[in-house]
């Protein structure tokens, strides 16, 4: 029984995070941010104005988490560079 409950708990965790993740990227685009690549957690699009970028990207996390109201913040770090390795 608790390999099976812990099996249904992890199950909706790791749906959470994706449900989190996809509205958040959801939003990103719908603010004009193309993105490139996507993996499990992470993201990469070329860009041409990083100030831009950095308000389009904590704006939508503002949203999220207002939207959400979860008992723990969402965050995120943004990293710039030339290549993925740079920035990975």
């Amino acid at each position: 029984y608790y390999k099976l409950h812990k099996s249904n708990e992890l199950v909706l965790i790791k749906k959470t995070a994706v449900y989190v993740f996809d509205t958040w990227l959801k939003s990103i685009r719908e603010k004009g941010i193309k993105i490139s690549y996507q993996c499990h957690d992470e993201w990469l699009a070329n860009i041409e104005d990083k100030e831009k970028t950095k308000e389009i990207i904590n704006t939508c996390i503002e949203e999220l988490n207002n939207k959400l109201k979860l008992n723990v913040l969402i965050k995120c770090s943004i990293d710039f560079g030339e290549n993925y390795a740079s920035v990975h």
